[in-house]
């Protein structure tokens, strides 16, 4: 008989409930969404008052899969991630009036509208800095990169965007 734990200390919030008459355990963390894991029915679980305990008797390949995923569950668990960037420059500004979209005065002749992609759940804009939080590092550090590509850092007056505590060494401009 195998069996795995999942302990209250590890989440924030456990529960157990039916969805479409199976059997779910809902588990979230905090400053992050729920989780649903459906219970197969060959495996069994103990409630007590600091974990949970599944245990199979029967089907142990099923069991064995379950419980990769529920320590998969507990190892990439994470709660929001943030990326700030920070705008430099005189004319330059960053606005949020419209929903899901950030307009962004760059110097060009014209202002770009950047639509605000569904994985990024929070977004803050103080003057010109912009705070961006997300659940997926991967997905929230390529939309940041497409942001810091639509105006990089000038390397002679040091204006646009930039990463905070990145130290940048500026030309010398040659004077006549």
């Amino acid at each position: 008989m195998k069996t795995i734990c999942i302990y209250f200390s590890e989440f924030e919030k456990i529960k157990f409930g039916f969805i479409q008459q199976q059997r779910v355990l809902i588990v979230q963390k905090k400053n992050s969404f729920p989780t649903y894991i459906t219970i197969p029915n060959t495996v069994t679980f103990k409630l007590f008052p600091d974990k949970v305990e599944f245990n199979s008797i029967k089907n142990l390949s099923i069991f064995l899969l379950f419980s990769k995923f529920v320590a998969q569950l507990k190892n990439t668990f994470s709660p929001l991630i943030k990326k700030k960037l920070i705008l430099q420059g005189l004319g330059f500004k960053i606005d949020n009036s419209e929903a899901n979209f950030i307009s962004l005065k760059l110097g060009y002749s014209h202002s770009i509208r950047v639509s605000i992609p569904s994985f990024i759940k929070q977004v803050k804009i103080s003057k010109n800095v912009l705070l961006l939080e997300s659940s997926d590092q991967i997905l929230l550090g390529d939309f940041v990169s497409k942001l810091y590509n639509l105006r990089k850092v000038d390397s002679y007056k040091e204006k646009g965007f930039s990463y905070p505590y990145t130290v940048r060494k500026l030309k010398i401009i040659k004077k006549k």
